[in-house]
């Protein structure tokens, strides 16, 4: 559905891969095509220059990110495959992507998870290993095999993540044979995701925001960093940035102590929840609880803007909360 394109440097690549892990009516999201052009970078006055988007390559349609989004993370876990560790309990959902499934076999526990949709930008210089008839790489110890396959090349680079906790001596076999069969429900007819399990969970971040929005935050729109399956970053060349992501979490409303965000109501309809911090630089994060979950979790949207360049009356939250308002007319009413 969504697809992304000309490639910046990898200097570039490595430089967001930094800030990214430091830091309406009812409409089906899944059946809806946000318009995408190419934009060109801006640089440090927010006027254009430089290159476009990064690039992925799925190495099967099963792969590419918009079905991705769709797939069950638990239904692609294959028990059986892994049976002589135990029986398994029932599968536990974490966020969007994440399902784990716990065996037992005379007192002793191990586990399996799942990750659909990992970042590979790190792991695609070291995929030494065949999983499923794709490139991995693998990572062991004492006590857990993990193998990351590579499901999508070039420099938005996507990756299935399988890790077996277990001291079975064999675990890096057992790993192996646990992602083929991942690999293999995924390329053969996945179980689907329900609403119940994330209304948001199929929009692409990179796409859901129109360019009047956008360049609102950051004058001239520069170029689209995607990071794994439901995060989505800007960044200008002089370091103002936007940063919008996508997930299950605890809602922001029920954090307690010194670390809890600052309630904002904007209007009658909307609240969020505010963190601020200008140690260095203004940046503030802004979490919308769009939709509670089970217990205290909720679908969270976070909006976080950047100042580095430290500009003038440049008011970061006010724009962070104007990204939250276009963002709540374009999702679901729940």
């Amino acid at each position: 559905m969504f697809r992304l394109k000309p490639v910046p440097s990898l200097l570039t690549a490595f430089a967001l891969l930094a800030s990214v892990a430091a830091c309406g009516a009812d409409v089906d999201l899944a059946k809806t095509n946000f318009s995408r052009s190419t934009i060109p970078a801006a640089d440090a006055s927010g006027s254009s220059g430089g290159s476009g988007v990064p690039e992925g390559k799925p190495v099967d349609p099963a792969f590419a990110p918009d079905r991705l989004r769709k797939v069950d993370p638990c239904g692609v876990i294959d028990a059986e495959s892994v049976a002589e560790l135990g029986e398994a309990g029932a599968p536990t959902a974490s966020g969007y992507d994440e399902c784990s499934v716990t065996l037992r076999k005379d007192g002793k526990t191990s586990s399996i998870k799942v990750e659909l949709g990992i970042n590979m930008l790190l792991e695609s210089k070291r995929l030494t290993k065949d999983v499923g008839g794709l490139k991995a790489d693998q990572s062991v110890n004492q006590t857990f095999c993990d193998h990351k396959i590579m499901v999508q090349e070039g420099t938005y680079s996507l990756g299935v993540g399988v890790s077996l906790r277990t001291e079975a001596a064999n675990r890096c076999d057992l790993s192996n044979k646990a992602g083929a069969a991942v690999i293999n429900r995924i390329k053969s007819n996945p179980p689907q995701r329900n609403a119940e399990s994330g209304v948001l969970a199929q929009v692409d971040t990179c796409t859901v925001l129109d360019q009047i929005a956008l360049a609102d935050v950051l004058t001239n729109v520069p170029s689209i960093f995607p990071w794994r399956l439901h995060q989505c970053s800007w960044r200008r060349t002089d370091g103002l940035s936007l940063k919008i992501t996508l997930s299950v979490e605890t809602n922001p409303k029920n954090a307690k102590g010194s670390l809890a965000p600052e309630e904002v109501k904007v209007d009658d309809s909307l609240t969020v929840y505010k963190k601020y911090s200008d140690t260095s630089h203004p940046r503030c994060e802004i979490s919308w609880p769009y939709r509670t979950t089970e217990g205290t979790k909720a679908e969270v949207v976070q909006v976080e803007v950047t100042n580095v360049p430290n500009t003038a009356g440049y008011d970061a939250c006010g724009k962070a909360i104007g990204v939250v308002k276009a963002l709540k007319a374009k999702f679901p009413k729940t």
